[in-house]
């Protein structure tokens, strides 16, 4: 690894060839549930010698004696951002995004100087769109069977002259129902048959993670702790061309 992350002092990384697109870290803590975090750059100790660069020592809260809790929330919205420009369809249209994040943590006493609990939820909502490269899509002529050079069926041997009108008739229904179905070209010159169709496409990611941790007070130099952790994340990402329901969707 180029970094590493440890949290409660246990090694904290998805070491897989295959999560690629996703945090390194198997455990994300809300920011709120966060006691402390240390960034060791060199001279590790043992227990640090497994990676290569940086090492991200993060400590979760604890409960204590007294109830303590918090809530919060982190919000971006289309209306708070700046126009500027942007290379989109329509020249200084604001791309949409709306993002909140947020959360609550609870801690407290199970058993007075004793056992103690700590419990932390926060749900993510983002809605946004991006803007993919250009496609090239066929032009109106294109699909009309009208095309600018010769074209021989290599199944009949028929060749069809250039904006050959007799094309058009020999489409199968396939083809038809298939070209029926593009956008139409958006970008360039009437009759452009190359980076000629281009749109924003939506994002949407959701995500509702936890954790539950218990502290045990063994005596004055010992104790012990057991931690739960899990998060669940959903996201979709728009396709270039969206015919009928197509989608791509990534579940974690």
């Amino acid at each position: 690894d180029v970094c590493s992350s440890d949290l409660d002092g246990v090694h904290n990384n998805a070491d897989s060839s295959t999560n690629q697109g996703y945090s390194n870290q198997v455990a994300q803590p809300s920011p709120d549930a966060l006691a402390e975090f240390k960034v060791v750059t060199n001279n590790f100790s043992a227990e640090y010698g497994r990676s290569g660069g940086a090492v991200i020592n993060a400590v979760m809260r604890s409960g204590t004696n007294q109830f303590h809790g918090s809530a919060y929330e982190f919000l971006r919205n289309t209306d708070l951002n700046a126009i500027g420009f942007t290379f989109s369809p329509t020249v200084f249209q604001k791309p949409a995004l709306h993002r909140n994040q947020y959360g609550v943590t609870v801690g407290g006493p199970m058993i007075k100087n004793k056992l103690f609990f700590f419990a932390d939820w926060e749900g993510y909502r983002q809605n946004q769109q991006y803007l993919p490269p250009f496609d090239s899509l066929p032009s109106a002529n294109d699909r009309a069977g009208l095309l600018p050079v010769a074209v021989t069926n290599p199944y009949t041997g028929i060749t069809y002259q250039p904006n050959s009108p007799a094309l058009a008739g020999a489409m199968t229904a396939f083809a038809k129902s298939v070209l029926s179905q593009l956008p139409p070209t958006n970008v360039g010159a009437a009759g452009a048959r190359s980076n000629n169709f281009t749109q924003l496409l939506p994002i949407n990611e959701k995500y509702d993670k936890y954790d539950a941790k218990l502290d045990y007070q063994i005596n004055d130099k010992m104790t012990a702790f057991l931690r739960f952790s899990q998060r669940k994340d959903v996201q979709f990402y728009g396709p270039d061309i969206q015919i009928g329901r197509a989608s791509c969707r990534e579940r974690v």
